[in-house]
């Protein structure tokens, strides 16, 4: 979520964290964003086959572009799954001693997350 909100802010701290020397990093597009993201029809299969993906590198940008718009406007969400809460309570068992080092080692406290 920090690096999704404040990238800069975020990519800062990490930069801090490693010893690396500080700098403006380019952020310039979202990459994998929830529009795009969940979705299927037979388009996007067709537009993500490695077939089209070659031939993609050959269009115009405008056609890939509306390729992907007609993606996401033809098709249906995809439902999220819900974790059974059995398998939530083996998981936070199985994983909080590794969250805690991890919090420890970095000092973040990730506070979003649920464990």
């Amino acid at each position: 979520e920090d690096l999704r909100d404040d990238p800069q802010e975020t990519l800062r701290r990490v930069t801090d964290f490693i010893g690396a020397a500080p700098f403006t990093f380019d952020v310039v597009s979202k990459a994998n964003v929830a529009e795009r993201r969940g979705r299927t029809n037979h388009v996007g299969r067709v537009l993500e086959a490695s077939r089209t993906k070659k031939l993609g590198r050959r269009l115009p940008r405008f056609v890939v572009e509306a390729g992907k718009y007609a993606t996401v406007r033809l098709s249906r969400p995809v439902t999220r799954p819900q974790l059974d809460p059995t398998t939530r309570e083996r998981l936070t068992d199985a994983l909080r001693d590794d969250v805690i080092a991890l919090r420890r080692l970095t000092g973040q406290a990730f506070d979003k997350w649920s464990l």
